[in-house]
Parts: C-alpha cells; structure tokens; sequence
C-alpha cells in the first residue's frame, strides 16, 4: 500500500474526521487550492481530540478552527510526510477534486454541448425541423422563449431534455400552415391528444400545465407572433389558429346556480337545470359559444371534492347560491368558466384538501385571479381541526416549499410539523355555516 492510500485509509476509520474532511473539502473546493479556514460549530470531543493529536494544539470546547495549511502542514511531521491535503482528499473521497469554478466551467461547456448536439440532430434528421432549430437558437440567445422550462428539464435529466425538443419539433412539423389561412388549416386540424400520442406516445404529454405543454406553447407564440397565453381561452385560441383542437369534452366542471349567457340570450339547458334546482356538468365544448356567465350571488363557492359538493348543496340549496366543483385539479373548463364569471364585485371562495396537492390547487387558482380569489377553510386552524391520521411522505412534503399566499404558508408549516393530511369533510358544517351567512349578509345589503 502507498503512502496514499495509507493515510488515507487511517483517516476513514478514525470516525471523529468524517465531517473535519467534509468541511475541508468544501473550503478546498471553494477556492481551488489549500487555503483559508475551516470552522467546525458544536464539535463533540473526539473531533476536538483527533484535530489536537494531529495540529499539536490544544482546541476550545465548541466551536473550533483551523487552517487547511496548518492541516497540511501537520501532516507533513507524520509518517505520511509528501501527501498533500488534495491528495488525501481524493483518495479520501475517491475522485477528484474539483473547484467551484471548475465545476461552473464544465457546466457550460455542457450546456454548449447540449445546445450544439439538439441542433446537428435535428439538422441531420429532416429538412422540415429548421423551424425548430431557429427557435432554439433564438431561445439559447435571448435566454427566453421556453429557455428556463426547458433547462429545469436539461438538469433533470439531459437524454430526457433531448427527448422532449424532438417532440416539439415533431409537433411543428405536423402542424406547419404551408400558406393556408388559420380558417382552411383549422379544418384540417389535429386533436391535441392524438397529436400527443403521434409524438410521444403519451396522450396526456402536451396537456397545459406539462412541460411538453409548455414549450410547444412557446414555439407556436413564436410562429403566430403572440405573447404567452395567460388564460385558458388564449391557450385554445393559440392551438387553433395551428390547426390544434383542444379535447372539449373531457375537460369539464360540475355546477349548481350558474347563468350562461350565448349571442341568443341565456342558454336554455343550463336554465333548466337551475329551474330545477339541479346540479349539471359544463364542458369546454359548452362554453364555446358562451360570452358571460355570471352566478346567482356575487359568491361563487369552489371546493375540489364531489362529495363535499353534494353535501353543501344539499344544505345550502333553499339559498340562491353558486357552487362549482373542480373535482381534483381544475381543467381547461375550469379556468375558461371562472374567467367568464370574473366580473365587477365577484368574489370567488375557493376550498380544498389541506395536504401538499389541495394547497397547490389553492396556490394556482389564487395566483390566476389574486383580487378575487379568497382562500376558504384552509387555515391553521382549520388544518387542525380537519387533521386526518394519514401521514404524508416527506417527497410530496416537498411541494409545500413554493407556496407564496400568506394564508398557505402558515397552513404548510402545521403540514410539515404534523406531516398529515386535513381533508374538506371534516369542516363541512363550517363550510355550510359560512354560505348561509355571506348569502344572509348579500341580501340585507341588497335590500331583500
């Protein structure tokens, strides 16, 4: 055995060193050569021991420091004399060292790579990817365009990453115009799910709120000259000037108490329903010829849960009440719906699950109408009042993090403390309580 490794092999069974080389190879990396100090915080006293047999020095209780040099140095009074501290951390550690700045260097040359390789693929393969090759360079040089979704996806995984533009470019390629007009091309067009199943296999990979979603979006803002579509009715409306149809029958929305109005006046069926007091189901191909939808209060209640829909109704019905159920993550109809119902002095109360997912949905609904937008029953303390026994794994935990409300934020840090879920039916006498209050409320200012 050489000195080396030796040394090396010494300092791995003595236990107290594991986070003294954990720290000096953070220092090392940090600035690419043996310099600057180290400081350990509450260190226990074998580390404190083994750094005094090595350094010949007495060290404090709690908290101490050191220098990669005087390190180095004291192993040089040892048997190990000629292996220096990079040495022993790569054998340590079994690879190399590698600098911060170093690192950053090969990051981009990856990245440059990564950047090159889509493009000679694409080349190669067919003349009809041009266009998706000068989105790409456009993207790479304006860092826009689909820039980050597409390196959030490079990071994952970069075969993936790969994958995923060979896609998009099939896409464009299916769907190049070649001089007709949007009306000619728009008959001629492709459902989006066999388009996705034609390109990926999968019927659901270009769905809205994907990545794949998102990208093509780019790429066809870029063709048609738009910006990003904020809404459900632009993203469809961008899709069918390419000769893409959104699925409109799929994508739907369970109501009670909802007036939808078309260019012929209020549409009779949904009428009916409210008549007869019954719920019904919206579909975006319902909505296609409607111009306003409003409710029968300025309140319109969402919750996600079917069940927790039926309950409510069923007591809160002798009321003239809206209620709307998204069943989990609202789709494409959702959304289109909610913006028609957006008008002056609507106030949309939205409640959900309190586990990582229901807090997610609450978080996108409010960030898309964040005037309008009031998160019900989802707060600390209803959190606690609705805590199940089911625990959470601490992966979906993790989505909890990027919530901004300020309302969900502080139901997160319960979630996280407790790491249960809280679920809507538990707070269901609550929920009709708050209903018959705010309706009670709407009508003595109203005058009735």
């Amino acid at each position: 055995m050489n000195n080396k490794k030796e040394c090396a092999a010494y300092f791995r069974e003595n236990q107290e060193y594991r986070r003294i080389f954990a720290a000096m190879r953070k220092k090392w990396e940090s600035l690419g050569r043996t310099a600057g100090n180290v400081t350990l915080t509450q260190a226990t006293k074998e580390e404190r021991c083994g750094l005094e047999r090595l350094l010949g020095i007495s060290m404090p209780e709690g908290r101490i420091t050191f220098s990669l040099p005087q390190f180095e140095q004291a192993l040089q009074e040892t048997r190990y004399a000629g292996v220096t501290l990079p040495q022993l951390l790569e054998e340590y550690y079994g690879e190399a060292l590698v600098s911060s700045r170093e690192k950053k260097r090969q990051e981009k040359d990856r990245e440059q790579e990564f950047w090159g390789t889509l493009e000679a693929r694409l080349m190669q393969d067919r003349p009809e990817y041009e266009e998706c090759i000068s989105w790409l360079r456009e993207m790479q040089e304006q860092k826009s365009g689909g820039y980050s979704t597409l390196m959030k996806e490079y990071r994952k995984s970069e075969e993936d990453a790969r994958k995923l533009v060979w896609q998009i470019a099939e896409c464009l390629r299916l769907c190049r115009t070649d001089g007709k007009t949007d009306k000619e091309f728009r008959g001629e067009g492709v459902r989006l799910a066999v388009l996705a199943a034609q390109t990926t296999g999968n019927p659901h990979a270009l769905d809205r709120q994907s990545a794949a979603g998102t990208l093509l979006s780019c790429a066809l803002c870029r063709r048609s000259g738009w910006g990003f579509p904020q809404n459900a009715r632009l993203w469809k409306e961008l899709y069918e000037k390419n000769g893409i149809l959104v699925d409109a029958l799929s994508s739907t929305i369970a109501a009670y108490g909802i007036h939808l109005e078309t260019a012929d006046g209020l549409h009779p069926a949904y009428e009916g329903y409210l008549q007869r007091k019954e719920p019904c189901v919206i579909t975006l191909a319902n909505l296609e010829s409607v111009r306003r939808a409003y409710g029968e209060s300025k309140h319109i209640y969402i919750v996600e849960n079917e069940m927790v829909f039926s309950e409510l109704l069923e007591a809160v019905s002798s009321f003239p009440v809206t209620l709307l159920c998204t069943s989990g993550q609202p789709r494409t109809a959702a959304y289109q719906l909610f913006e028609l119902l957006a008008g002056d002095g609507v106030r949309f109360y939205y409640a959900g699950d309190m586990d990582p997912e229901g807090l997610d949905i609450a978080e996108r609904i409010w960030r898309s109408f964040p005037e309008q937008v009031h998160i019900w029953r989802m707060s600390r303390s209803d959190y606690e009042k609705a805590m199940s026994e089911e625990p959470i794994p601490e992966r979906r935990l993790e989505m909890l993090k990027n919530l901004t409300h300020p309302e969900l934020r502080k139901t997160a840090e319960q979630i996280l403390k407790h790491k249960k879920a809280g679920y809507q039916e538990l707070l269901l006498e609550d929920m009709q309580r708050d209903i018959r209050f705010h309706e009670n409320c709407l009508d003595r200012r109203d005058g009735n």
